[in-house]
């Protein structure tokens, strides 16, 4: 056995080098390497990854204790055989131990334990006994079998030097009979998972034989001297531990490996599509690999490349097979929608194996070949090839224009209010603004200005303001503000407030209407021509009575109009005192009444037009108190046009 060892490792050193040098080889051509083999189990790996010493198995074993057994040194020898079986088994395993000769005995019931020796000093330290009750001795065994909570793996081993010579009186006289035929029922009634028979003769006379009549096929191991008990003794102990293999490995026929495919692979798109497929063994102590793998597609828009081809899974465990599934969906268009649907049914080939099925088959008979299910599957695709961000880019860009034309407007309001550009002479120009777009060029026709003026209303914060730029110069004006370039005054007047009096205007095409009725309080002298009358009274003196006369003369048009007068101004005459009778003045009583005597409840105005001067007043000119005709309103609108002339006023 330890030439056979040796051997086998130096195998084993060779395989390792040769992998090891090929591996070696494959790394400098470049080429990757493809997953290398796993190596075959032995039958020890199986035991223990089965698990086989957590399995009890129950030995029942018949020892002769004959004096026929003292001859050659038997007995003392079947002792030291006893304790190396002892030794090898499990601390699991449980024993019977059986000493027979004219009757039998349980001399120890229970676990192996981890002191073999307490169970040999069980037995008699001599055989003395007179007969050789083997029938006794398979009863016992019967029993210990058929005992509550005895393991479901057994081994009996008769161990015997002579033939059956039961004592008088025995239930078993015979090799045959009523009594042999109950154990047999009696062993054919019992639910054993493994149950197996040895008998170990120790000489040519042996009534080992009569194993066979209770126990099916029992093995008969032949010692041709006492040194071999303990080597034929390993036998029953191998063949328990094979049992306890094939009993871990019951329930793993007609189990293998179970592909799951992702949920992605019905949510396909366009391209290369990264998916993880996830194998996982149903097995709980076999481990398997799943090699030369690939996926096959009904589809010709549909590829599948796996990331490998053969991994290795552990009983009960999962791995993982990284695959790219690529959607040839056809070109684009430039339509918002062009919707593409695609199914094709997947399925996923490969060799299932593993590295204990040559063991299993040669060392315990079992075949043990995987399945490999939930390789198929329905991959499902949908996309839209059409191209909805063109036109959701468009809607951004447009958006954006949108929104920088609102600011720019807002940034850059339109043009309005009045621009007045007052000259360093006086001279006043108002240039209206509104209108003119959101700049304007004023030229100098317009201002009076030398220089041309740019205008254009900007932002300060959400205030508005006016910036001007002359002859090089920029202005921020606020509304109804001014600023004075170069002695000319700009002001911006956006009509929010009055404007700001600035010196004399310069002559502009305006209206000056007729004077509304004078306010309360106030006191209307009008101009009439000459009448004869009183001279006037001293400053201090009462205020005569007018005397009644009838009024001047007026024009249609001033007839049909209301009376409107002018505030009275005192001014000094200029020149010699004006030739012909004296000017007479009237003035409408006032609401307290004059000289004491109270108003009338209704008091009219004479129909006396207000004096309307034609020409400069001059020395020795009357003032006349009809207006000349190029004063009369041509139109009726009841504006005049200004003339530059000083008027005489009479207190």
């Amino acid at each position: 056995m330890m030439a056979d060892q040796l051997q086998m490792a130096r195998r084993r050193g060779r395989t390792s080098l040769a992998a090891a040098t090929a591996i070696a080889l494959i790394w400098l051509l470049g080429v990757p390497p493809a997953p290398a083999a796993a190596d075959p189990a032995t039958l020890d790996q199986i035991e223990k990854a089965a698990g086989v010493d957590e399995i009890p198995a129950d030995y029942v074993i018949m020892a002769d204790t004959s004096s026929s057994m003292r001859s050659g040194d038997r007995y003392n020898g079947l002792r030291t055989s006893l304790r190396a079986f002892f030794a090898a088994l499990s601390p699991a395993d449980q024993v019977t131990l059986i000493t027979f000769d004219d009757g039998a005995r349980v001399v120890y019931q229970g676990q192996v334990g981890r002191a073999p020796d307490t169970l040999v000093g069980k037995l008699p330290a001599s055989a003395n006994g007179k007969a050789t009750d083997i029938g006794a001795a398979l009863e016992k065994a019967t029993e210990a079998l058929a005992r509550p909570g005895a393991p479901a793996l057994a081994s009996v081993v008769l161990v015997t030097d002579g033939r059956h010579e039961p004592p008088s009186g025995s239930p078993y006289p015979l090799t045959e009979g009523y009594g042999w035929q109950q154990l047999r029922k009696q062993v054919e009634r019992m639910d054993k998972q493994s149950l197996r028979a040895y008998a170990l003769p120790l000489s040519g006379a042996t009534g080992a034989s009569l194993l066979g009549s209770v126990f099916d096929r029992p093995t008969r191991l032949n010692a041709s001297s006492i040194g071999e008990v303990t080597r034929l003794l390993q036998t029953p102990k191998d063949e328990s531990r094979k049992a306890k293999v094939r009993s871990a490995l019951a329930g793993e026929q007609g189990k293998g490996i179970a592909v799951t495919w992702p949920a992605e692979v019905t949510r396909l798109s366009p391209g290369d599509n990264e998916v993880t497929l996830t194998v996982r063994s149903t097995t709980s102590v076999i481990p398997q690999d799943l090699v030369d793998m690939e996926v096959a597609s009904e589809n010709p828009a549909i590829r599948v490349r796996l990331g490998s081809t053969a991994i290795s899974v552990p009983p009960g465990g999962t791995a993982t097979v990284p695959a790219v599934i690529t959607w040839d969906a056809g070109p684009h268009s430039l339509g918002y929608s062009d919707t593409v649907d695609v199914d094709a049914p997947l399925r996923l080939s490969g060799t299932a194996s593993s590295p204990w099925t040559a063991t299993l088959a040669d060392e315990l008979g079992i075949g043990f070949q995987p399945g490999l299910g939930g390789v198929d599957v329905t991959g499902h695709g949908s996309a839209n090839l059409g191209r909805p961000w063109l036109y959701y880019l468009t809607l951004a860009l447009a958006a954006l224009l949108l929104a920088l034309v609102l600011r720019g407007l807002y940034l850059r309001p339109s043009l309005y209010g009045v621009l007045a550009v007052t000259a360093p002479g006086g001279a006043r120009s108002r240039i209206s603004l509104s209108g003119r777009g959101r700049r304007a060029t004023l030229s100098r026709s317009e201002t009076g200005e030398n220089h041309a003026i740019r205008t254009r209303v900007v932002r300060q914060g959400r205030a508005k303001r006016l910036r001007v730029d002359v002859d090089g110069a920029t202005m921020i004006l606020s509304p109804d503000g001014r600023r004075t370039h170069r002695s000319v005054q700009f002001e911006w007047l956006d009509g929010s407030q009055p404007a700001h009096p600035a010196g004399p205007q310069r002559p502009q095409h305006s209206a000056l209407r007729r004077p509304s009725a004078p306010p309360s309080g106030a006191t209307t002298q009008w101009l009439s021509s000459p009448q004869p009358g009183p001279a006037k009274p001293a400053p201090n003196g009462p205020s005569p009575t007018p005397p009644a006369q009838s009024p001047p003369p007026q024009s249609p048009s001033a007839q049909s109009r209301p009376s409107q007068s002018r505030p009275s101004q005192s001014r000094p005459t200029q020149g010699p005192p004006t030739q012909g009778p004296p000017a007479q003045n009237w003035a409408p009583p006032s609401p307290a009444g004059s000289m004491g005597q109270p108003p009338s409840s209704s008091p009219q105005a004479p129909p006396v037009s207000p004096v309307v001067p034609t020409a400069r007043q001059q020395p020795g000119h009357p003032v006349s108190a009809t207006p000349p005709p190029s004063a009369v309103d041509p139109d009726g609108d009841d504006e005049l046009p200004v003339i530059d002339t000083d008027i005489a006023r009479i207190e």
